[in-house]
């Protein structure tokens, strides 16, 4: 079982047109010494996907959630709420969870999601460099490695780095394709690679 004040949630678009910001975010959870959580990690059919949700958001004290969608995709909004109402609820360890979130641009979420006045929000531009730098910048100073942790630009290099000259050697070595890699492969890929490369 992951660590719990490591462990961070995701919660975001699984679809193809999400997918670079996506890696981008996962990337990023390892590079600050953190573990990503999703429900992609469950391979069984048979487990009920909101079991599995409600799960892992009460084992991560972290989440990230991203609603740039929220108009159309109505399941980061509604587990953006399970996470609250978990922390709202929960024991003094669960009242201490915290959580991003994120859109795609400022405001963008007030449109349709006027009770969240008052939040935090950060900002991604559909950008995969600034997705870095808003999950760095938001978990970076809750790492007990906080003083060491590089910047945003350093660790843009260095995901760069990881795809042109890391992962594509993985692909041929396990003969796969990059299109069907699972969640839990490619994390297992980084965290093999900050093995191999420490980030810090």
């Amino acid at each position: 079982m992951p660590d719990y004040d490591k462990s961070v949630f995701i919660n975001c678009p699984f679809d193809k047109k999400y997918k670079s910001l996506y890696e981008a975010m996962i990337f990023t959870i390892i590079a600050c010494d953190f573990t990503p959580r999703c429900s992609r990690e469950f391979n069984n059919a048979d487990d009920v996907r909101i079991n599995n949700i409600m799960n892992l958001i009460r084992d991560c004290k972290y989440s990230i959630h991203d609603i740039s969608r929220a108009d159309s995709r109505l399941n980061m909004p509604l587990e953006l709420g399970l996470f609250l109402g978990c922390k709202q609820y929960g024991t003094q360890k669960i009242k201490n969870k915290s959580c991003m979130i994120l859109e795609a641009e400022n405001y963008d979420s007030k449109a349709y999601l006027s009770d969240l006045a008052g939040q935090d929000f950060y900002n991604h531009q559909n950008k995969v460099n600034k997705m870095i730098e808003s999950v760095r910048t938001w978990l970076a100073p809750k790492s007990p490695n906080a003083a060491v942790i590089p910047h945003s630009q350093y660790l843009i290099s260095r995901y760069r780095d990881f795809n042109r000259n890391y992962l594509p050697g993985v692909l041929i070595l396990k003969n796969w394709t990059k299109a069907e890699m699972s969640f839990n492969e490619y994390v297992v890929t980084i965290q093999g690679w900050i093995a191999l490369n420490p980030i810090f």
